[in-house]
Formats: structure tokens, C-alpha cells, sequence
């Protein structure tokens, strides 16, 4: 096995076991060959026709990233809404580029944070309602079509999707 799948309470992550494939698989991100798939939550209510946002990021003052209106670097994400309330909206966001807290940033620039993130937002008593949910690829090695899927923790069910009705 060249590839490690690494499911943990933030989701999938991806690692590569040997000097051969780490590289191939920096490429592959760089050249956006990986898609990547995040479920959120955020305060308030999603509104469905907002499905596409572009901004730029730039990094800014007490390490923390923001979005910009000039300069900074481009920034894309695709949005679809899972279920929703008045309180707070269950979102799928596809990254279209890869740019630090992009997912954050995002939902932050439409008026709507991401629950419990303490840094864009308010803090909570479970972490960030952030998960990454899919990676989709090929293997670096063998060409094979890979989907790795990550289960949320027990606590989104209990904690982040209540109150949005049937979560199934």
C-alpha cells in the first residue's frame, strides 16, 4: 500500500508512504487532480442560490487569514445546502482551489461562520462544525479511481444537526 486514508474527527486526511508517491501526490493537489468535499454548519439560514463564491485571500495581521478586495490570491468554492433552519444551515463545499481556511473564509464572507470555529467565529464546547468529508482521486500508483468517504463524529449528530430536521 503507497497510500495511507487517515479518518479522524476532522475527516479524511490523505498521506503518502513512501518518497515516490509523496511527490506524485503534491503534484496531484497542486495541479487540483484531488477533489475535495467538506460538510459544514454555519450560523443562519444558507440560501440555496448561493452556490458559487470567488474572493481573494491574502494572509493579514495576528496570523490570521482574510478575504480581500485587491491583491491576495483567488479563491473559488461551490455550495450546496444539505438541510437548514433559521439557527444555523448544513452545507457541502467544494473547494475549487486550495487556499488556507478557503471553507471558513467563504462561508464567513456570505454572513454566515461556520459554527464553533474559534477563530473566525465563536467557539463551542465540540469542535468546529468543519468535516472533511470525501477525497476523490486516482492512485498515484495503480490509476485506480479512489472516493474515500469519513462519517462525521457521533458528536455533529448530536450536537451540529440538530434541529435540521431528518439527518439521514
Amino acid at each position: 500500500a503507497h497510500v495511507v486514508c487517515a479518518l479522524q474527527d476532522a475527516g479524511v486526511v490523505l498521506l503518502g508512504k513512501n518518497r515516490v508517491i509523496n511527490p506524485e501526490m503534491a503534484a496531484m493537489f497542486a495541479e487540483k487532480r484531488i477533489r475535495k468535499v467538506y460538510w459544514a454548519v454555519v450560523a443562519g439560514r444558507w440560501q440555496p442560490e448561493w452556490n458559487r463564491l470567488e474572493t481573494r485571500i491574502d494572509y493579514g495581521a495576528g496570523k490570521r487569514y482574510r478575504n480581500v478586495v485587491v491583491g491576495g490570491r483567488q479563491a473559488i468554492s461551490t455550495f450546496r445546502l444539505l438541510a437548514a433552519s433559521d439557527e444555523k444551515s448544513w452545507i457541502e463545499v467544494l473547494p475549487k482551489t486550495g487556499r488556507t481556511h478557503q471553507v471558513r473564509l467563504h462561508c464567513l464572507a456570505m454572513g454566515r461562520p461556520v459554527l464553533g470555529d474559534k477563530l473566525y467565529g465563536e467557539a463551542a464546547e465540540v469542535p468546529m462544525a468543519l468535516h472533511a468529508r470525501r477525497l476523490d482521486l486516482r492512485h498515484p500508483a495503480t490509476g485506480a479511481e479512489l472516493s474515500i468517504v469519513a462519517e462525521p463524529p457521533p458528536y455533529w449528530r448530536d450536537h451540529w444537526l440538530t434541529g435540521l430536521g431528518d439527518e439521514s
